[in-house]
């Protein structure tokens, strides 16, 4: 009933919005409820990665293309999507929102 990640690709069945994790199916759903993926202290993990993700994107935006660190800047949130870091599928889903400058919000 829960995703296994070592058969199958969980973004088939759970993605994110933010930091909060939502369920695409019921498996996915299973998987949230029964391995807390809400809690607390895995909340406030994500949290403190979307922040230097948040850092990070708005520096490449100012810097442009061009800018040799706004290429690090994306090369680094590029690793922090590898399947094998903490969170990738959150950093994912934040790499696939539009960008929307902070001062804009």
């Amino acid at each position: 009933m829960l995703v296994d990640p070592a058969a199958e690709d969980p973004r088939d069945h759970i993605r994110f919005d933010g930091d909060a994790p939502y369920a695409l199916t019921k498996r996915g759903q299973a998987t949230i409820d029964r391995l807390n993926l809400r809690r607390g202290d895995l909340l406030e993990r994500r949290q403190a990665l979307l922040r230097i993700l948040t850092l990070l994107r708005s520096a490449a935006e100012a810097l442009g293309p061009d800018a040799p660190e706004a290429r690090d800047a994306n090369a680094h949130m590029q690793r922090l999507a590898e399947s094998s870091e903490e969170f990738s599928a959150m950093v994912i889903d934040f790499l696939a929102a539009p960008f929307v400058p902070a001062s804009t919000i």
